[in-house]
């Protein structure tokens, strides 16, 4: 199975991530700042529909956090799921706020925070976009009570568990301690510096990770240095 993590960067580049994936689609697509608007055509409001159509996926999990007024129509903004094989859309678990209708991203500090919970073929799919503030991504109080929550929902599951997603922390954060002892950071296993690009603010960062427990067997991960995003593509092979 392939597993890619993005984080769309509100589909600024949606295109540039199409061709990239279009050439070979993986199973499963873990995304953030996903947009969806299926009267909307325009203006990348319609990655979900646009991902869904050109890539060719049957199954999708969608959990918006927010929705905005879009001219006549609503926009909904959040994370997703995509994949090939069918999904168990177990839980979207909001750790911060709750769902928002008609809200205004000029007050980005109100912004909800969800995570999904997915089963497919056998393995739990954690998606989650984390906790942003202004400043650097040390962390806080905010972010350790955060992935404490993501930690403890964990915990208990069985069979094999990927945690993934942009979690806005940098790896030294108190925040992801949790998950670094009790589970396989690919992204420092595997060496990598950076899941960023020159499109950043912050070129050379790491903030996207990809977590995994005792039962994911790893073929193979890669951090892909073409630019679809502000974000660098995170690709998992496993079984």
């Amino acid at each position: 199975m392939r597993l890619i993590q993005l984080n769309l960067w509100y589909g600024r580049l949606i295109m540039n991530a199409v061709r990239f994936l279009e050439k070979a689609p993986p199973d499963i697509l873990c995304l953030q700042e996903v947009m969806s608007n299926p009267d909307c055509e325009g203006f990348n409001f319609n990655n979900l529909e646009k991902l869904k159509r050109d890539l060719g996926y049957t199954y999708d999990f969608y959990s918006p956090t927010v929705d905005f007024t879009t001219g006549d129509t609503t926009t909904f903004f959040g994370n997703a799921i995509l994949s090939r094989q069918p999904i168990e859309p177990v839980k979207t678990v909001f750790t911060y706020g709750a769902y928002r209708s008609h809200f205004s991203f000029k007050n980005r500090d109100a912004l909800p925070w969800n995570f999904q919970h997915a089963v497919i073929g056998g393995a739990n799919i954690i998606n989650h976009h984390g906790f942003w503030f202004d400043g650097d991504k040390i962390g806080n109080d905010e972010t350790l009570r955060q992935m404490g929550m993501v930690a403890d929902y964990i915990a208990p599951l069985s069979g094999p568990v990927i945690f993934t997603g942009d979690l806005n922390l940098w790896p030294e954060a108190a925040s992801l301690k949790p998950f670094q002892t009790t589970m396989r950071d690919l992204v420092a296993e595997y060496g990598f510096t950076t899941t960023r690009n020159f499109t950043s603010f912050k070129p050379v960062e790491i903030c996207d990770y990809v977590f995994v427990n005792d039962k994911v067997k790893v073929n193979d991960f890669k951090v892909h240095d073409t630019v679809v995003s502000d974000h660098a593509m995170l690709e998992l092979d496993y079984a």
